[in-house]
C-alpha cells in the first residue's frame, strides 16, 4: 500500500494537536505527517515540545506562517511540501481515520478513473452526564455519494447545487491536490470566501469521487475552531460566508474571479467554450445561492451557513436530515437530541470508533 501525507493545519490549539499526534502515532505510523503550524510565537514551543516527544512517527513541522495567514493559504502552501503519491488534510481538533484513508488508497490505486475517495463522517462532543462523568454524544453528518458521471459539466453541476460539504478532506492523488491549491492561489480569490468551494468544485471537474462504505473522519463539533482575521482581529470560531460577502458589497468582484477560474478549467475538462463554461457555472452557482437563501430574504441574504467550514453547520439541526439518508449500521444506542451515546450498530465500525471515543474521553479537550 503507498504511504500518504497527512497534512496538519494547527493554531493556537496545542492540546488538541497532542490529542491528534497522540492518535496518528498509536494508529498511522505508515502515514508521513505534515504540520503546518500558524500558531503565536507563545504556543509555538509547545507544538515543538510535543512533535520531538512522540516515536516512531514520521512528522514534518512547518512553522515559519503568520498568525494571520489565511488557513487555505496555508493549506496550499503546506501541500507542495508532499511528496507521497497521496495527499489529505485533517483539522488539528479532528481525527481522519487510518483505516478509512488505507481503504480509500486502496480503491484509488486499483481505479485510475477516480482521483478523490473517503467515507462516513461522523461529528462528536463531550458532555457531563449525570453522574459526572464526560459522555461522548456522536452522529453521521454530510451526504454519502459518490460523484461518477464521466462528464466533468455533469459532475461539476451535481456538487455545486448539491453541496453538503467540502470534499478537502478527502484522500486526493497527490498532482491533483497541488493543482486545485495552486489554482486558488493564482485566482486571486478571498480565500475567506471561497477558499473551500473553489478548490472542492475543481477537484471534481477533474476527478470523479468515490465514498466508500468506511468510518473515514470524526469531526470534534465541541472545540472551538480557529477564527479568521478581518481587519488586524481575529473572532475565534468566526468565518465569513457569502452573505457576509454580499453585505459588504464585494460578492460581485470575488464571485468574478471564481467563476473565470472555474470556467477555464471547465472548458478544458469539456466541449465547451469559455462562455458556455460561464455560463454553466453561473447557473449552478444560482442554484447553490437559492438553495442556501430563502426566497423571501431575497439576494443580500447570500447562501447561509453552510459555507462555514471552521465554525460548521449545527450538527444537531442537520442531524435529523442525514440521519434519513446515511447507512443505517452507523446509527448506535442511546439516541437523543439527534445525537447517538452508544457505539455503532455495525462491528465492522466498532474498533475504529471505540479508538475514537477512548482518546477524546481520556483527552477530555471537547465540550458541548
Amino acid at each position: 500500500m503507498a504511504i500518504c501525507n497527512l497534512i496538519i493545519p494547527t493554531f493556537n490549539r496545542p492540546d488538541y494537536l497532542r490529542r491528534a499526534l497522540g492518535y496518528y502515532a498509536d494508529h498511522a505510523k505508515d502515514f508521513n505527517i505534515i504540520v503546518a503550524d500558524s500558531s503565536s510565537n507563545e504556543i509555538k514551543p509547545a507544538n515543538r515540545k510535543t512533535i520531538s516527544s512522540i516515536s516512531g512517527l514520521s512528522i514534518q513541522y512547518l512553522d515559519n506562517y503568520s498568525t494571520k495567514i489565511n488557513p487555505h493559504h496555508k493549506m496550499a502552501d503546506a501541500v507542495e511540501h508532499a511528496e507521497e503519491k497521496y495527499c489529505l488534510f485533517a483539522a488539528d481538533d479532528d481525527f481522519v481515520i487510518p483505516n478509512g484513508v488505507r481503504a480509500s488508497m486502496g480503491f484509488l490505486e486499483k481505479n485510475p478513473g477516480f482521483a478523490v475517495a473517503h467515507g462516513h463522517y461522523i461529528s462528536f462532543h463531550l458532555e457531563e452526564g449525570e453522574n459526572g462523568k464526560q459522555v461522548f454524544w456522536w452522529a453521521p453528518v454530510y451526504s454519502h455519494e459518490s460523484i461518477t458521471s464521466s462528464d466533468s459539466t455533469a459532475r461539476f453541476h451535481h456538487h455545486l447545487t448539491n453541496y453538503s460539504h467540502p470534499t478537502i478532506y478527502a484522500v486526493h492523488r497527490t498532482e491533483l491536490l497541488k493543482m486545485v491549491y495552486g489554482e486558488l492561489l493564482k485566482s486571486g480569490v478571498d480565500p475567506v470566501f471561497f477558499g473551500e468551494l473553489l478548490p472542492s468544485m475543481l477537484a471534481i471537474i477533474y476527478s470523479k469521487l468515490k465514498c466508500l462504505d468506511v468510518f473515514y473522519d470524526a469531526r470534534d463539533s465541541g472545540s472551538i475552531r480557529a477564527g479568521c482575521y478581518v481587519g488586524d482581529s481575529i473572532t475565534p470560531g468566526f468565518w465569513p460566508t457569502l452573505r457576509d460577502a454580499l453585505e459588504a458589497g464585494v460578492y460581485d468582484e470575488e464571485y468574478a474571479k471564481f467563476r473565470t477560474c472555474l470556467s477555464v478549467h471547465l472548458s478544458k475538462q469539456s466541449r465547451l467554450d469559455l462562455n458556455g463554461a460561464g455560463r454553466v457555472v453561473d447557473n449552478a452557482m444560482s442554484a447553490y445561492m437559492r438553495r442556501y437563501c430563502p426566497a423571501e430574504t431575497g439576494r443580500k441574504s447570500g447562501p447561509g451557513k453552510i459555507p462555514r467550514l471552521l465554525s460548521g453547520l449545527n450538527p444537531r439541526a442537520a442531524a435529523g436530515r442525514v440521519l434519513e439518508t446515511l447507512r443505517i449500521q452507523l446509527i448506535g444506542s442511546g439516541y437523543a437530541n439527534g445525537y447517538c451515546s452508544g457505539p455503532p450498530r455495525s462491528s465492522k465500525y466498532r474498533r475504529d470508533f471505540d479508538q475514537i471515543r477512548s482518546r477524546v474521553l481520556n483527552a477530555g479537550t471537547t465540550s458541548g
